[in-house]
C-alpha cells in the first residue's frame, strides 16, 4: 500500500506559529517580527495584548508557555485558527504551506512524524 499524501492545510496544522526548534536551542523567543505598516500595530487592544517588544525594541508577536503565538488557537495538528488572521504580520502572510521551512516545522512538533 502506497503512504498517504500529505496535505498542507493550514487550518489543521499549526506548526509554523510555534517557535522553532533552532530558536528554541538557544533560548531565542522573539519568533515573527512584525512590520512597521503591517496592520496590527494600527489596532492598540491587539498590541496590548499580542504584541512584545525584543531588546531592540523591535515589535514580535508574543508567545505563550509552549511557545506558540498566543493568536494561535486550537490543537497542533488537527484544527487550529489564527485568531487575527486578517491581521496577521507579513512574515505569516508570506509563509508558504508545503516550503521546506513548512515541512521542517510539521517534522519538529511532530505532525509528519
Amino acid at each position: 500500500m502506497a503512504p498517504a499524501k500529505v496535505v498542507y492545510d493550514c487550518v489543521t496544522c499549526g506548526a509554523c506559529c510555534t517557535n522553532p526548534d533552532e530558536n528554541r536551542e538557544i533560548d531565542y523567543v522573539d519568533y515573527v517580527e512584525i512590520e512597521v505598516s503591517d496592520p496590527i500595530l494600527k489596532k492598540p487592544d491587539l498590541v496590548r495584548r499580542l504584541v512584545v517588544l525584543d531588546d531592540d525594541l523591535l515589535p514580535h508577536m508574543r508567545l505563550d508557555r509552549h511557545q506558540r503565538c498566543v493568536a494561535l488557537k486550537g490543537r497542533l495538528g488537527r484544527q487550529v485558527a489564527c485568531s487575527i488572521y486578517h491581521d496577521r504580520p507579513s512574515g505569516c502572510r508570506s509563509f508558504t504551506a508545503g516550503s521546506k521551512r513548512c515541512k521542517q516545522y510539521r517534522r519538529e512538533r511532530g505532525i509528519d512524524a
